[in-house]
């Protein structure tokens, strides 16, 4: 009987173990995985900015986790992206802090609890506050860089099961504004990495949060051909950061 037992232990530490190992975070242009559905096609790790005469568009980069626990009470997310282009500088086009494309680049919370894409809602509803605070900052970790953060919340806890399904958290999203015709920003066909470097899994004090910086299958899109060394990662705390948060509480 003890034979058996310790047996079974063995087999649920390792069940354990190995869902571990497929947690993490992933990070596609279009939908939320490589497999995609028909509304958006499949989702994929590299995008080439092919901008129109007017300007539209907006390109999609959409997160999404494989849990590393069963979470019943996920109160908040907070995430961290760094872009990096290839070149020493960063080129007008990606400034999007506070540069020339300035107002460009924006997470959205709202579209990632609605289901429209490939795998299901971590929020499951659309209940997130739309106005999640988020902070976009150029220079961070190198002249050719642009970080993106951001801290979103539910006003009900919700569970997150350790599955090994995919859930979508959240869209960032980036227009093609400013990009051809008079008054333009230069550069938006220079190649770029964009990396979520940090997905933190909020849980109420003394319950426990989960911070994943691995991916599930692939946490990188290359824009444009890349760049060097993607993904390019830096480490993800900062003094703004502290502000964002600051922001939300």
């Amino acid at each position: 009987m003890k034979k058996v037992l310790t047996l079974t232990v063995a087999l649920l530490a390792l069940s354990a173990s190995l869902a571990m190992a497929g947690a993490g975070v992933n990070l596609y242009q279009g939908d939320c995985g490589p497999t995609g559905n028909t509304l958006n096609g499949p989702g994929t790790g590299s995008q080439t900015f092919t901008v129109p005469n007017n300007n539209l568009g907006t390109d999609q980069f959409v997160c999404s986790v494989v849990s590393p626990a069963n979470l019943t009470q996920l109160v908040a997310v907070e995430t961290v992206l760094d872009l990096q282009t290839s070149g020493s500088t960063l080129p007008n086009w990606f400034q999007l802090g506070t540069g020339c494309r300035a107002g460009n680049a924006a997470f959205d919370f709202t579209r990632a609890g609605t289901n429209v894409f490939t795998c299901n809602s971590v929020w499951k509803t659309s209940a997130v506050d739309p106005s999640a605070p988020s902070l976009i900052t150029e220079g961070v970790g190198g002249a050719n860089r642009v970080r993106f953060q951001a801290v979103a919340a539910v006003p009900a806890a919700l569970t997150l099961p350790m599955d090994g399904q995919e859930y979508t958290v959240f869209v960032l999203n980036i227009t093609q504004a400013l990009t051809r015709l008079a008054g333009s920003c230069t550069g938006y066909n220079t190649g770029a990495c964009l990396v979520c470097n940090m997905l933190k899994l909020d849980e109420p004090a003394g319950v426990g949060d989960y911070t994943l910086n691995h991916p599930a299958d692939g946490n990188w899109v290359t824009i444009n051909s890349g760049a060097p060394n993607c993904p390019g990662s830096t480490p993800t705390q900062n003094k703004t950061w502290g502000a964002v948060k600051a922001m939300y509480r």
